[in-house]
């Protein structure tokens, strides 16, 4: 299992505490300048890759590019809205890729250890799975794991198959709905004003 983005070494603990013991997070790579990256699919020294990657820049474009070229499957920890995008839809065109994420509408709350980013997100984010082959194969998977978890009610996973499934989940809105950049500094001013009232 390789995580290419280090931060301070976190995701390769966390993978071998749950018992991938060939995980592989590299400290001080540049993971842009690697071989891998450059050639992933002539060089590719992991079985899957495993990413929650910076969503600042180009990121997450260069992430889902390098998935899609790696010829492995992949699980990379996403904003929601990432699939209203051509970038996304170029990397992982429909049926080729499937999302889990959390069943409850709170967005995922983040661990930054050198205190950038915020805590909590002012979007969805989501667990993008794909590469696993032929859209048949993620069909499979993707009722495999249904049949597991995602008809349950005492389960906190939803898993949508595809963008419309994650419109009617209310993680995506639509590119023709989400508010301005104007609109959207006002809500978080208005929701940083609530917050320090409550405090």
């Amino acid at each position: 299992v390789y995580d290419p983005y280090y931060c301070d070494g976190a995701a390769e603990r966390h993978l071998r505490s749950l018992g991938f013991l060939a995980a592989r997070n590299p400290k001080g790579a540049d993971f842009y300048a690697s071989a891998e990256f450059r050639n992933a699919a002539d060089v590719a020294t992991f079985d899957v890759l495993c990413a929650n990657p910076p969503y600042s820049g180009t990121h997450k474009e260069r992430c889902l590019a390098f998935a899609a070229r790696c010829g492995r499957p992949w699980l990379l920890l996403l904003p929601a809205y990432v699939a209203d995008k051509a970038y996304f839809a170029d990397a992982a065109p429909e049926g080729s890729w499937f999302a889990v994420l959390p069943r409850s509408t709170k967005n995922y709350a983040f661990d930054h250890p050198h205190g950038a980013g915020r805590p909590e997100t002012p979007f969805r984010a989501a667990w993008f799975v794909g590469g696993v082959g032929p859209t048949a194969t993620v069909d499979a998977l993707f009722a495999r794991l249904t049949s597991r978890l995602g008809r349950r009610d005492d389960t906190d996973v939803l898993l949508c198959r595809d963008r419309a499934a994650l419109v009617a989940a209310d993680a995506v809105r639509g590119l023709k709905n989400r508010r301005n950049p104007r609109q959207r500094a006002a809500a978080r001013k208005k929701l940083q004003h609530r917050a320090t009232c409550v405090s």
